[in-house]
């Protein structure tokens, strides 16, 4: 597929997966950390990630740092990153009152009993 010039492509990187203590509560909007254990394992899929990404290119991360550190991954796998433009109204979603508690505790806070199938 060949693109028009005056086209406009538009890459979404999700944020690298997030330490293991973070993941055991519901973090949302809190800055956690990437887990370095993960990254480690995963250079061969920042490296290809790396290798497609396109440059130049325009570069929006929210101001939490998980997406600072997924974006410097990708550079330390030799991809040429540009300055990183942060932009607040990407963060991740706000849980309320739900923030910070673990999943254990999630099942009393529910209105609605779950449907049958247990979703």
């Amino acid at each position: 597929m060949t693109l028009p010039a005056d086209c406009t492509r538009f890459w979404l990187l999700r944020h690298a997966v997030v330490e293991e203590n973070s993941r055991a509560f519901l973090y949302g909007r809190m800055d956690v950390p990437i887990c370095l254990e993960s990254r480690a394992g995963q250079i061969k899929a920042y490296q290809a990630l790396a290798s497609r990404l396109p440059v130049p290119a325009v570069w929006y991360v929210s101001p939490l740092r998980r997406t600072h550190e997924t974006a410097r991954a990708i550079a330390a796998a030799g991809y040429k990153l540009p300055q990183l433009n942060v932009e607040p109204d990407i963060t991740e979603q706000d849980m309320g009152d739900w923030q910070g508690l673990v999943h254990d505790a999630l099942p009393p806070c529910w209105r609605n009993p779950p449907t049958p199938s247990g979703h």
